[in-house]
């Protein structure tokens, strides 16, 4: 399966689970990561039928602070990433356990979306490094539809946030136009993809475990 976006609460009253001034702003040097999700929000209805297994640790290429973190930019997909693809390290770790111990299911939670991120393996009982990558950037590259842009925009409940996110969309989309004019103006009139969310935190830091809450955390920076 890959991936899988999951709402962590129905209500429209839940989107931005994490408020953005609670924890590391994007305009920080540091890596913004979440603060811990269960402490103050209400567990989902919606129940995997997959094992859970407590992730304890990661991959070095995935551990957040690790001196060999991948850190990617999750607007490039790392199927067609010339920086991975010509990667000697990547090539030779890519098929190995993304987490430890190693699983077949793991959810991501980060402070800038509304929802949660399930990655699956692509083929095999476990998620690897490459599934993780994929996974993350599939989820993150859907487009958002009109009612999850509102919702997690409220001018009324987040302040700015739209503004932000707007700002995201059009430097992504002049960032394809330099390259590519056409692609960049099919990029604008199809609409904000769910990554655009993350307001140009774009750069992929690394996964940790919340030490109180046992969540597993995605860190991004600003690019």
């Amino acid at each position: 399966m890959g991936h899988r976006v999951r709402f962590a609460n129905p209500s429209a009253d839940q989107v931005y689970l994490y408020s953005p001034t609670s924890s590391t702003s994007s305009r920080s040097p540091g890596p913004a990561t979440p603060p811990s999700p269960h402490s103050s929000l209400p567990q989902s209805s919606v129940s995997s039928p997959l094992e859970v297994i407590l992730v304890k640790g990661f991959h070095d290429a995935l551990r957040l602070n690790s001196k060999d973190t991948l850190k990617i930019d999750l607007s490039v997909d790392p199927r067609t990433n010339p920086s991975l693809i010509s990667s000697d390290y990547f090539s030779s770790i890519q098929g190995e356990d993304a987490t430890i111990p190693p699983t077949g299911y793991v959810e991501l939670w980060s402070r800038w979306l509304p929802w949660v991120i399930e990655i699956t393996p692509k083929t095999g009982p476990h998620v690897t490094v490459y599934d993780m990558l994929c996974g993350l950037y599939d989820a993150l590259h859907a487009r958002m539809t009109e009612e999850e842009y509102h919702a997690s925009t409220d001018l009324s409940r987040f302040p700015g946030i739209r503004d932000d996110v707007d700002s995201a969309f059009k430097k992504r989309c002049d960032k394809i136009m330099e390259h590519n004019v056409g692609l960049a103006e099919k990029e604008r009139n199809n609409g904000r993809r769910r990554l655009d969310l993350l307001r140009g935190n774009n750069i992929f830091y690394g996964l940790s475990v919340d030490p109180n809450t046992e969540v597993v955390k995605f860190s991004v920076k600003d690019t």
